[in-house]
């Protein structure tokens, strides 16, 4: 299962502040497949970033098979 509650990345570039996710709530559960669209920079890229952890959030929760990877030390992700 994948869980996101309230999550939120921000990008900063010089004193722009950009809001990339806002309160997000997602839940997959196990054999379940999922489609994510909507229009160029509306967070899609950023959205599978993060779910891969290659990004981490600024705000919120995720949760991987039922483990909070926000509290997680760095070996164990």
């Amino acid at each position: 299962m994948i869980q996101l509650e309230s999550a939120e990345k921000f990008y900063t570039i010089r004193t722009l502040k950009t809001l990339a996710l806002r309160d997000i709530n997602l839940r997959i559960t196990a054999g379940e497949f999922v489609s994510i669209m909507g229009p160029s920079g509306s967070g899609k890229t950023t959205l599978l970033n993060v779910l891969g952890m290659f990004e981490t959030l600024d705000a919120g929760r995720l949760h991987l098979a039922q483990h909070d990877i926000i509290r997680m030390h760095r070996g164990q992700k």
